[in-house]
């Protein structure tokens, strides 16, 4: 295996684009995402290194390489020194909450592992966009 760049650089992944019962066209439309789906899409999984949706990497000297591998590889470079794991420790993703969001819940690390067969439960942190701007209301009456 090669050695990393120096320092690594900034990795573009494959994104995965989930239907689920929520969602639209706002990730395509307000973030200006190209390659997705032309379908109602929830949310785009943009690093993630869970099983069945590994990022893969598309740039660069390690093009073609899973985002596991990366971390594999380059434990270090890619999360700082001292750092150890199997898994790339965060999933992002972008989530189109245009329409009524289902309740959301998510495992520990314990839940996780007995339920799930998944080595981690889940700690989730949000940031979210302001709404797009809507046009003023239009009144009527009578004169």
């Amino acid at each position: 295996m090669s050695a990393p760049p120096p320092g690594l650089y900034p990795l573009r992944l494959t994104v995965t684009a989930k239907p689920l019962v929520f969602g639209g066209h706002a990730i395509a439309r307000r973030l200006g995402k190209a390659g997705i789906p032309d379908w109602s899409v929830a949310e785009t999984w943009e690093c993630s290194d869970v099983n069945g949706n590994i990022g893969v990497v598309t740039n660069g000297p390690l093009v073609g390489r899973s985002l596991r591998r990366v971390v594999a590889d380059h434990p270090e470079a890619l999360m700082g020194a001292g750092w150890s794991g199997r898994y790339f420790p965060v999933l992002t993703k972008f989530i189109d909450a245009t329409g009524t969001l289902p309740v959301h819940l998510h495992a520990d690390d314990e839940t996780a592992r007995r339920l799930e067969g998944q080595p981690n439960g889940k700690t989730p942190g949000t940031s979210s966009m302001p709404p797009p701007a809507r046009p003023p209301c239009a009144a009527s009456g009578r004169a």
